[in-house]
């Protein structure tokens, strides 16, 4: 008799699961779209130039072919490059310029060299 009565409820619980699947719209569980916020300190102009150009440039490739195939699952990349030559006052000076945008802290600070450290 405990038998029969597991075996009803494990089969009640099973269809409405499967009804649930079925019923409930897709879109209900469907993520707003986001967006990921990256500062792009460059040194393209400067002494720093002839790695920065290939370096950065290669970065933002990078970043459009992620938001082309979809995002990090489905999170879209956005980023704002500025050019600190190079210099360590300029690298300042974009790090306080590039630290939010719309509301978004920055998640990573990516210098290469000493201007930056």
């Amino acid at each position: 008799m405990v038998k029969q009565y597991v075996k009803k409820i494990t089969s009640a619980l099973s269809a409405a699961v499967f009804l649930t699947t079925i019923i409930l719209p897709a879109n209900l569980f469907a993520q707003t779209k986001e967006t990921q916020y990256f500062p792009i300190p460059s040194s393209r102009v400067g002494p720093y130039s002839a790695m920065g150009t290939g370096y950065y440039g290669a970065q933002i490739d990078y970043m459009n072919y992620v938001n082309a195939t979809g995002g990090v699952n489905g999170v879209m990349l956005t980023w704002q490059e500025c050019e600190t030559e190079y210099n360590a006052a300029k690298t300042v000076e974009c790090y306080q310029r590039l630290m939010t945008k719309d509301g978004q802290k920055m998640v990573v600070f990516d210098t290469l060299g000493t201007p930056g450290a």
